[in-house]
């Protein structure tokens, strides 16, 4: 969900409200998978190497995600959203973490949507952990078992990635997951992508023809 700060900038408005906005456009999002159907939909709202950014900025961030937990998870539980938490659990602060395993908690046995919300998250780090895991347990590993030591376990891989923004990388974004994903790349900002830019989205991955290396 890149350009948040980009498209403040080009606003003449704070970075702060650029993240701000973006938030609200992933509310949109979340409501136009619901309305589509779509059973799974991932959103990337904190890597591994955004820590490196002011700490001003970061306490911002993690204030959002309190809020945005706070006043809306029950409002997804109502909707039949499940919440599942992708990345590293030993970073985040307490407030944030406590917020996560609660909503994972209050909405696991939801099925209407899948909403995965990767925080403090990086494919390499997640990779990493999978095979850590695998050494101390003494895992032997084919690609089935490394699947279900990796943060996404019992979820399918995506079938289609969308950067906006502009950048034609993944950045580290589900490296393993992504191998057969169709990729979409918009110059739009996040907080300009509304709902019918993620159908164009939608209609040129319907459009593709998929082989999967066949």
């Amino acid at each position: 969900m890149d350009g948040n700060r980009r498209w403040a900038r080009a606003h003449g408005l704070p970075a702060f409200e650029g993240h701000r906005r973006g938030l609200q456009r992933t509310g949109d999002m979340i409501d136009e998978c619901l309305k589509l159907g779509i059973p799974y939909c991932t959103v990337w709202a904190f890597s591994t190497e955004n820590w490196k950014r002011s700490s001003t900025e970061v306490n911002f961030l993690m204030k959002l995600f309190r809020e945005y937990l706070t006043h809306h998870l029950t409002s997804l539980y109502q909707k039949g959203v499940r919440i599942v938490h992708l990345g590293r659990k030993d970073h985040l602060p307490s407030s944030v973490l406590k917020l996560l395993t609660e909503a994972e908690k209050i909405t696991h046995k939801n099925r209407r949507l899948v909403l995965q919300l990767a925080i403090d998250y990086g494919g390499r780090d997640e990779l990493l952990r999978a095979i850590k895991t695998a050494q101390d347990n003494d895992v032997e590993l084919d690609e089935k078992e490394f699947g279900l030591l990796l943060d996404t376990c019992g979820a399918p891989d995506p079938d289609l990635v969308i950067r906006t923004s502009g950048e034609q990388r993944l950045s580290g974004f589900m490296l393993w997951q992504a191998s057969y994903s169709e990729l979409y790349f918009t110059k739009k900002s996040f907080p300009d992508f509304t709902p019918q830019e993620f159908h164009l989205a939608l209609e040129e991955f319907a459009a593709r023809k998929r082989n999967f290396g066949v």
